[in-house]
């Protein structure tokens, strides 16, 4: 197979004349891999040396600089078969350029906002006609890192809550990005994929036919060909049409000499066969190849394909002249729905809560009627699209399938599957590779991860300091530098304020000395009572001194707001302790893994335990060294978390099912182990499969799943005892300095101005007295500055 790095491409032609008249054109090539220049090289010697009567260029990828240039100097036929905007008069493009085909997409599948994620800026040319659309809204760009990892970029898109994407990136990153959206829990069924790729069947798309996920793409030739490889076979038969329409229908002769790149000659023929290429039609393995005036292709049509558990499927097309789409879907639908009418079904449950229960009533109840639950009402859903009638036959054992070496042979459901004794089985049966050798599944419909089921994480124990804890250690810290800072301040603008100095005798118009309230005993006891809300005697008098005051009184107000909220959340929403002995040691699986204290287990023979039995050494090993943690049911695993010292492995339907009833416990961190859903399980090759997924998938996208589901978890039986508390709600963290940032910045902006207040206010005052006792300004200033080196508090009044 031809590799997807092709540089130049030298094809070159001879007539001969062989026994029938006919004239066969020999085309031969240069390949390259590694050396872009020496392949030009070789190309241009074997031209130059030779008399060819034709010769042409078909670019796959980039090629230096040089070579458009020589094309059009030479006037040498150039055919390129990858997405190029340039013009030529040279130059004719078999790629299929799209240029509304994205938009037109978007459109028609009525998206109203999206987020486009491309690799590089040529690839995101393609789609330049969604930005220039102004009816959509929100759209973002968001351009992958070059390293292979995308996952911390895009757990980070994950939060924004979007979930239509079009993904613009080449075939070589396209499969690591699917794969990687699917770690990060990006691949169910609530989100949208638009493929901007023609290249998409070539890419391994196994680990997502089951994923839910809506993916649409694009596709202009087999679904398992290669784009560059079916362009580079229609390029040369456009070039063989081009030839014989001149040679035989126009009787041209397209014969050459030989042309020389330091020469100022060209091939006059040259021009002539472009233009019959630019006019010539052909068929090809990308669909119909014909060309506008420029050289660039028209009139081709586009397959719509989604990604479906049988694989890629066509659901549509899209033609470029007339921009509309035909869409297969419901064909396809009708055409799976005939095989259902009028057939009795044999649909095989199993009882799981909330999945299939025993109705509850007073009266004795007889067939279908004898059960209720969510796969109750889906199966009942379903037969009213496909139109089938259905009777229950229960698993009475509860085993959903295994296959047991001993016997050579399956168990439990997916054996009854097997053996033909039910068509169907639907359950909360978890769709993996073991048992999709023995059967075939559906679309999923419903998808979960695996969690952790805890007792409700409980309070620390009230300790010594409890009342600190509203404010991280350096909050405090820095509340203590700040009352010291501010006391300072507050002392040397009192000290350096005229304003702030009394006489203690005002019937002596010349005292001995003045007096200072704020000496810096006075100064701490002032910002101490306004810190604890007490206030003191101390009252400033100048205009500094009192705005340095204001400033602290609101800071003080401010974090004494703040404490008293952040101490109110930490008593009120912290949970109540249940046991005085027993607190929650861990908060994720790894800290479960590592800690000892805590014993847990999966159910016996589940999917759960499969999966870490598979790819997790570290807990199976735990599991099989502690069978006794290991259940045999669901209910006997909860009752265990409930009352033990215990967390259960589950899927984590089957704890937001839980939590929502018992409120003892709760789910400790998010399913974000595993991703996997429950499917329907038919026989393998089975008709039924393609209508039973035709249907899951009107199901999913009118929401009638969705509003099962609510039925089922929130409301029945029980369900919504419980307030919903995110799973990651750790109740009230500690107030952290970076909260408080600017209040701390306001109380040093003011501080800093009182002081240059005060200051200034010293020289106004020294300014003045020299003016008035005609004195010298730097001796009073100095003077003054002398005089304020002792404070003299003033003495308690005696009259």
């Amino acid at each position: 197979m031809i590799r997807q790095v092709l540089v130049p491409l030298l094809c070159f032609l001879y007539f001969t004349s062989s026994c029938c008249g006919k004239q066969a054109y020999k085309i031969g090539g240069i390949f390259s891999n590694e050396n872009q220049k020496q392949a030009f090289e070789e190309a241009t010697r074997l031209v130059t040396g030779r008399r060819y009567r034709g010769s042409f260029w078909a670019e796959f990828r980039s090629l230096f600089p040089v070579h458009p240039v020589a094309v059009r100097a030479k006037k040498i036929p150039h055919l390129e078969t990858h997405r190029s905007l340039n013009h030529n008069q040279a130059t004719v493009n078999v790629y299929p350029q799209p240029k509304a085909l994205y938009l037109d997409l978007v459109q028609a599948l009525d998206w109203s906002s999206f987020i486009i994620l491309y690799d590089n800026y040529e690839n995101f040319l393609s789609v330049t006609s969604l930005l220039e659309a102004n009816s959509f809204g929100s759209i973002r760009q968001l351009e992958l890192d070059d390293d292979d990892e995308y996952r911390p970029m895009l757990a980070n898109l994950k939060l924004t809550g979007q979930t239509r994407f079009v993904l613009v990136c080449t075939t070589t990153n396209l499969e690591t990005i699917l794969q990687q959206l699917q770690q990060v829990g990006m691949m169910t069924e609530t989100y949208n994929y638009v493929v901007a790729n023609l290249d998409l069947g070539t890419v391994q798309l196994k680990t997502l036919k089951y994923s839910g996920a809506d993916i649409t793409g694009v596709s202009v030739s087999k679904l398992n060909s290669n784009l560059e490889t079916t362009l580079i076979h229609d390029a040369v038969q456009v070039f063989y049409e081009a030839i014989h329409q001149l040679t035989q229908a126009q009787n041209v002769s397209v014969t050459t000499k030989v042309v020389h790149c330091k020469l100022n000659d060209s091939w006059d023929r040259g021009l002539q066969v472009v233009n019959s290429m630019r006019s010539s039609s052909v068929q090809g393995m990308t669909g119909l190849v014909k060309f506008d005036s420029e050289g660039f292709r028209t009139g081709f049509n586009v397959d719509i394909v989604k990604i479906a558990p049988q694989g890629l499927v066509r659901v549509g097309n899209w033609n470029s002249t007339t921009g509309r789409f035909q869409f297969q879907l419901l064909e396809r639908f009708e055409a799976t729905n005939k095989f259902f009418p009028n057939r009795r079904l044999t649909v095989l449950i199993t009882l799981a809560t909330p999945y299939v229960m025993l109705r509850e009533s007073k009266q004795e109840l007889i067939g279908n009627d004898r059960y209720e639950g969510f796969c109750v009402d889906l199966i009942d859903q379903l037969a009213q699209i496909l139109g089938f009638d259905y009777k229950f036959a229960v698993q009475e054992d509860g085993v959903y399938g295994y296959y047991a070496e001993a016997t050579n042979e399956w168990k439990g459901m997916i054996g009854q599957i097997v053996k033909g004794t039910a068509d169907l089985a639907v359950a909360d049966l978890t769709i993996t590779s073991e048992r999709e050798k023995a059967v075939d599944f559906t679309t999923p419909f419903m998808h979960f991860g695996i969690g952790i089921l805890y007792q409700k994480a409980l309070a620390t124990p009230p300790g010594p300091v409890i009342f600190a804890s509203p404010f991280s250690y350096l909050v405090w810290a820095m509340i203590g530098v700040a009352y010291l800072a501010f006391s300072t301040t507050l002392f040397l603008i009192a000290r350096l304020s005229p304003n702030e100095w009394r006489n203690p005798h005002p019937c002596v118009k010349e005292p001995e000395y003045l007096t200072n309230q704020f000496a810096f005993k006075n100064s701490l006891w002032f910002t101490m009572g306004a810190l604890m809300q007490q206030g003191s005697e101390l009252a400033p008098i100048a205009l500094c001194t009192r705005a340095a005051a204001g400033a602290w009184w609101f800071f003080v107000l401010v974090m004494v707001s703040f404490y008293t909220a952040n101490l109110t959340a930490s008593l009120v929403v912290a949970p109540t302790i249940l046991d005085d002995n027993f607190y929650s040691p861990f908060n994720n699986l790894e800290e479960l893994v590592a800690q000892t204290t805590v014993n847990y287990g999966a159910k016996m023979g589940g999917a759960t335990a499969g999966f870490f039995k598979d790819s997790n050494s570290v807990i199976w090993k735990y599991m099989q060294n502690h069978p006794e943690n290991m259940v045999n049911d669901i209910e006997e695993g909860i009752l265990k978390a409930q009352h033990e010292n215990y967390a259960l492995l589950a899927e984590s339907t089957t704890i937001e099912y839980e939590t929502a009833r018992n409120c003892r416990l709760r789910q400790i961190g998010r399913p974000i182990l595993d991703s996997k859903g429950y499917g329907i399980a038919v026989a393998q090759g089975s008709a039924m499969r393609n209508g039973l997924n035709a249907a899951i998938l009107k199901l999913q996208e009118t929401g009638v799943l969705t509003r099962l589901k609510r039925k089922w978890w929130e409301e029945k039986r029980g369900g919504g005892s419980c307030p919903d508390v995110p799973v990651e709600d750790d109740g009230w963290t500690p107030l952290v300095l970076y909260h408080l940032f600017e209040l701390y910045a306001m109380l040093f902006i003011v501080s800093v101005l009182g002081l240059i207040g005060s200051f200034v206010e010293l020289l106004l005052y020294a300014y003045r007295k020299s003016k008035t006792k005609n004195l010298d300004f730097k001796q009073v200033l100095v003077t003054e500055l002398r005089r304020k080196q002792k404070v003299v508090e003033p003495r308690s009044q005696q009259n």
